[in-house]
């Protein structure tokens, strides 16, 4: 009896870890799916999106360095997340923000120039504000342009957190870690969102974070055939609610950016910082420096277009 009893509980307990040892597969096999899915798609969609910007020169080689960029904002973001939302539960939200701040800068500062080149100049270190929460306006034209505010010499602009699309929290890694990083989400063309900027950017301004805002509000590569897209108000009506100053930022990209061919010694994005900005609160106030910083942060890429062009034509000669 004693025989048969402990064939049956010893059958009985084979078989059924040999369920639960199908249902534990099945389940792995869901979940990696379905990060599989979480990561593969936004990668697809956003890389896709780079592509269509307009770079007159995009070769093969470049196109595998911008999917190495996005995958690498996921999967490194992934981890800083992680890191980042302990360093949040440990020591508070603002250091939580400074110190993605400072994991995003030590990423990005060697990993940006070994895949796009070294940044050939920064000038203007001199107009950022020192101690002084400001905001940070450049203009919009690749998917690294966020990126090469961390690519610059650590503490060049310390402290830093963007305006973004909610849509970006789609992307993982990235998207929390922004958020995480003090970024200011905002759903375009709901109402309310401008107040909602104005009322979280106030937030993270007086706790002593800069803010940085793409104003064209979209990427698009400017080519000589091509001009910038115009500027939107959101960061003037910001920076006159709040009377933080406005730091116009150019970032220069030579028409050969995504080009193999490119000698990256010579040929690289150039940023510039154009002297800060304070903006009245009224109107007429509002959209006069609009349009000043827009013609500011716009006049040296068409002035390089110029120069590429002129290059370019005795060359022909």
């Amino acid at each position: 009896v004693i025989e048969i009893l402990v064939g049956l509980v010893f059958g009985f307990s084979i078989g059924y870890s040999r369920i639960l040892f199908i249902e534990m597969a099945l389940i792995q096999q869901f979940v990696g799916g379905f990060f599989c899915l979480w990561y593969l798609v936004p990668w697809a969609f956003g890389f896709h999106q780079e592509v269509k910007l307009g770079w007159p020169r995009f070769d093969l080689a470049y196109k595998i360095k911008v999917g190495i960029l996005f995958m690498a904002m996921e999967v490194v973001g992934t981890y800083h997340q992680i890191v980042v939302l302990f360093y949040h539960l440990l020591y508070g939200t603002h250091e939580g923000r400074m110190f993605c701040h400072r994991r995003m800068e030590s990423f990005y500062s060697w990993f940006i120039p070994i895949l796009f080149g070294p940044i050939l100049s920064v000038e203007g270190l001199e107009h950022i504000p020192k101690g002084e929460a400001c905001i940070f306006v450049a203009n919009h034209q690749c998917t690294a342009d966020f990126a090469m505010f961390f690519a610059m010499p650590p503490g060049t602009v310390p402290g830093l957190c963007p305006v973004a699309k909610t849509s970006i929290l789609a992307m993982p890694g990235f998207g929390l870690c922004a958020l995480l990083g003090g970024g200011v989400m905002i759903e375009r063309g709901k109402k309310g969102t401008l107040e909602q900027m104005v009322e979280q950017g106030t937030e993270r301004l007086q706790s002593g974070l800069s803010i940085v805002l793409f104003p064209q509000g979209t990427r698009r590569v400017p080519t000589p055939t091509v001009p910038p897209l115009d500027f939107k108000r959101g960061f003037a009506i910001l920076a006159a609610k709040t009377k933080a100053r406005v730091v116009p930022v150019t970032f220069n990209y030579p028409l050969d950016y995504m080009s193999s061919s490119r000698d990256t010694s010579k040929s690289g994005v150039r940023v510039q910082f154009h002297s800060p900005v304070t903006i009245e609160d009224n109107d007429v106030a509002i959209k006069e420096a609009m349009l000043a910083i827009q013609k500011t942060v716009t006049d040296p890429i068409l002035e390089s277009f110029k120069r590429e062009t002129q290059s370019e034509s005795k060359k022909s000669k």
